[in-house]
């Protein structure tokens, strides 16, 4: 167990158990021990899941002819050097992208076949990853989608640290495959200026890519992919 000043200045324990996915993962038992007054007592608890990767960007598309398919590994941000998206606004002056992802994944859980499971039921949120948790998520009105398996979030779903806007994801785990993706449009610009933020020309902005699993005390857990959008001059 490590402190953790926290994401968002919410103070933290962190368990980091110094291993690889092929140490750890879905279904293992943990087992705390705690020593009172010299006696040993064993608390037991199942991992229901490791997330084992990220919400991972498929494609992206301005509908100003800024689009791309992603290659990985996407090499994101690495010693400094970053791989800004270049986007474009449109006629109305905000930048507008439609998104497809990867869901996040997990190894599985017998009698789970396969080598690799696509996580469903969870919560994605866009979001500014330097924001404080109440202004960490795009407000909802900046999103939208026709893709059925997702739906708004529910006020009562978020968590913590996600309490904007979103979709919750209805389909089910299922076993990994290329096809398996969501998609929705997010409005950059509506997003930043909500935040008291400016897009323009130029500039780049990162915008953090989240999936929540089931709200606990505490919080939730999360994986998140970063990616910077730079926008151009038309």
């Amino acid at each position: 167990m490590v402190p953790n000043p926290g994401d968002h200045g919410i103070p933290l324990m962190r368990l980091i158990p110094r291993t690889t996915n092929d140490q750890i993962g879905s279904g293992d038992v943990m087992i705390q021990r705690v020593s009172t007054d010299g006696v040993e007592t064993e608390f037991v608890s199942t991992l229901q899941y490791v997330f084992a990767t990220s919400p991972a960007l498929v494609s992206y598309d301005d509908g100003q002819g800024n689009s791309a398919t992603i290659s990985y590994p996407f090499p994101g941000e690495i010693d400094g050097l970053r791989n800004d998206l270049p986007v474009e606004a449109g006629p109305d002056g905000d930048v507008v992208l439609d998104l497809t992802f990867w869901r996040p994944q997990r190894r599985p859980i017998p009698p789970e076949t396969g080598d690799w499971i696509d996580m469903g039921e969870l919560r994605y949120y866009a979001g500014l990853g330097s924001m404080d948790p109440q202004n960490y998520t795009c407000e909802q009105g900046a999103y939208s989608s026709s893709d059925p398996n997702l739906t708004p979030v529910a006020p009562e779903d978020n968590v913590e640290f996600a309490t904007g806007g979103g979709f919750t994801d209805l389909s089910a785990d299922r076993p990994a495959s290329p096809d398996n993706t969501l998609s929705y449009r997010l409005n950059l610009t509506e997003c930043l200026e909500s935040k008291g933020m400016s897009f323009d020309e130029g500039e780049a902005r990162q915008f953090g890519f989240s999936a929540f699993g089931e709200p606990h005390p505490g919080g939730a857990d999360q994986a998140v992919t970063g990616v910077y959008f730079k926008r151009q001059a038309p």
